[in-house]
């Protein structure tokens, strides 16, 4: 597993990686799926959307879940 660092600049460079890796593709249709898309690149963006989308749930529940850990729940009174 690579480390944290390294992973976070991979992981920044990952939209510049996909698009040179299948820009020649963007353009071919796909067959029937799920998303209904009519392209290959409609599709990766689709799917660039839904993992954007989830890596946000995930960095909102971390968030979230540091916070409980870090101060004290508070009680139905303080709310």
């Amino acid at each position: 597993m690579p480390a944290w660092d390294e992973m976070i600049a991979l992981l920044k460079e990952q939209h510049e990686y996909l698009y040179n890796t299948f820009k020649e593709r963007l353009e071919e249709p796909v067959p029937e799926n799920f998303k209904k898309t009519g392209n290959f690149g409609e599709l990766m963006l689709t799917a660039a959307v839904h993992l954007s989308n989830q890596n946000g749930v995930v960095a909102a529940m971390l968030q979230l879940l540091q916070q409980k850990i870090i101060s004290k729940p508070k009680t139905a009174l303080e709310i």
